[in-house]
């Protein structure tokens, strides 16, 4: 299980809580009661000052105590405790501002002392959940940048469907350059007079650098195309849905964080802790109405805007009666307010907080899809793309390493016959096999491993092991593992100076397994 870790580069993100100042400056003027205009913008100055403050003495403590928290990330639970200090801190600077800039009459000590705790439950909230929407951000872009690669590869595969005729005219003009060189070979071990071993070895040495190099590289370019952007276009918020059912804890907390300050200042400790009691109920029975309202409608942005505002209108309506209940008296303008609210927190906190939880598990759905696609292109095309492949490795992973061992070999030789019958051993190396033109996927894969195995059985011992790799329905995992084989071998042979090599193959349930060992 992935250990999430917000105490390091996620504790402090300024690019974050710059998404939370609307928040944080609103969410005093609008939750007092029966304000006039010019009370609220005093209350809107004030929460302002207070939050431009409070930033202020983050940035120390993000320059001094917690000047290392990327090396040393602090706990988890200490982002709680940063968080209360915080939220204590604003609380007591709105307090000082209110009662010393406009003087409003309302804030007394004991206002002030539940404004510091209300405070207090605010940054413990919204602290470590701006940590997490810092951390699930980081992990999305990472996401996002994986579906651009995917897109890509499908898009170039989707072009490698026009450039089929010139891999053809490319194989073609391989097999003929081929056999010109082997004739030259042919026609060299007939001669009456073979010359000195040496110039020999230098003629085989220049065919491999001057004629397979070339043409294994022309193979190479005419696999590579050029990359293009795109747009990955996702409605953000279709994901909400899918998240309030996960996000519920923070939505409660935020609005009974908010509610409660309001409800016991306007009705007293007993009277407001009971409307407290009743408002958060039918916040918590509205989200569970909301969560099955989802469930059981199709996905639209549509809907998730109409819920949306519907749900504060029931949360307002709610308000009203409990308001009636006790006696109180809730104006058209505080009932819009609380609608107002209940919508801005049931789009915000999901929107914001639901890309670990819930857009992680959205993207993973969609990259399935990518790959989906990606396999039925690779699937469609691969038969064009087979030959090339294989060809690329012929020339530069196999014949070109056959070719300079036979002229290192040429160079040791000691008679005029061992000269012959070396020069007809490389004339068998000119000639393309069949299976680089046919569709490497229709070949069992046993057949194609001994072919492989041939290829090398003049250098090199190959032993092959394997068990059900026949029943395994990938192709291309199949192909990817005939080419893991090739370049383990070459890589044995060339640079580690084997003489055997062992590969022991076992397919399982969802994976293909592969052990190899030389004695190079």
């Amino acid at each position: 299980m992935r250990t999430i870790i917000l105490g390091g580069r996620h504790a402090i993100n300024y690019r974050i809580g710059v998404l939370f100042v609307p928040f944080l400056i609103l969410s005093i003027p609008l939750t007092e009661d029966n304000i006039s205009k010019q009370i609220f913008l005093r209350w809107t100055v004030v929460s302002t000052i207070s939050l431009l403050l409070s930033v202020f003495f983050l940035v120390i403590l993000d320059k001094t105590l917690l000047a290392d928290r990327i090396e040393n990330p602090i706990s988890n639970n200490a982002l709680f405790s940063l968080g209360l200090g915080l939220g204590a801190f604003r609380g007591a600077i709105t307090f000082t501002c209110a009662r010393m800039i406009y003087h409003i009459p309302s804030e007394t000590l004991g206002v002030g002392f539940i404004r510091i705790i209300n405070g207090s439950l605010i940054g413990c909230i919204a602290v470590p959940f701006t940590a997490l929407i810092s951390f699930s951000y980081y992990e999305i872009s990472k996401a996002t940048a994986q579906h651009h690669a995917i897109l890509t590869s499908i898009e170039q595969l989707k072009d490698a469907k026009n450039i089929t005729p010139i891999r053809i005219r490319l194989v073609e003009e391989v097999s003929h350059r081929l056999d010109k060189s082997r004739n030259e070979i042919l026609k060299l071990s007939q001669k009456k007079n073979l010359p000195q071993n040496s110039q020999i070895a230098r003629e085989i040495r220049d065919l491999a650098n001057n004629l397979v190099r070339p043409l294994s590289h022309r193979v190479v370019t005419a696999t590579t195309n050029h990359q293009k952007l795109f747009k990955d276009s996702l409605a953000l918020m279709l994901l909400i849905p899918d998240s309030i059912e996960r996000q519920w804890p923070w939505m409660v907390s935020f609005y009974s964080a908010t509610q409660i300050r309001s409800d016991i200042s306007g009705f007293g400790i007993a009277k407001g802790l009971i409307l407290f009691t009743l408002n958060t109920t039918s916040f918590m029975a509205l989200i569970a109405l909301l969560v099955w309202t989802y469930k059981h409608t199709l996905p639209a942005v549509n809907y998730v805007f109409l819920f949306s505002v519907i749900a504060g209108l029931l949360n307002a309506l709610c308000c009203l009666g409990a308001y009636r209940l006790l006696n109180g008296i809730l104006d058209l303008k505080s009932f819009i307010l609380i609608a107002l609210w209940t919508i801005f927190l049931i789009l915000m906190v999901p929107f914001s907080g639901a890309y670990l939880m819930t857009s992680l598990q959205s993207l993973d759905k969609i990259q399935s899809r990518y790959f989906t696609e990606y396999r039925n292109i690779t699937t469609h095309i691969y038969s064009h793309n087979a030959s090339l492949d294989k060809l690329a490795r012929f020339l530069h992973g196999s014949l070109q390493t056959k070719l300079n061992s036979s002229a290192f070999r040429i160079y040791n030789l000691k008679t005029e016959g061992q000269v012959r019958k070396e020069l007809e051993i490389i004339t068998s190396y000119l000639i393309l096999p069949d299976s680089i033109t046919s569709v490497e996927s229709q070949i069992p894969i046993r057949d194609r491993l001994e072919t492989i195995k041939d290829l090398w059985s003049p250098l090199i011992d190959v032993l092959i092991s394997e068990r059900s790799i026949d029943s395994c329905p990938d192709s291309i995992a199949l192909d990817q593992l005939c080419e893991v084989v090739s370049e383990a071998i070459s890589n044995a042979c060339r640079h580690g100076a084997a003489t055997a090599i062992t590969f022991t193959i076992e397919y399982k349930a969802d994976s293909i397994s592969l052990e190899a060992s030389n004695d190079g």
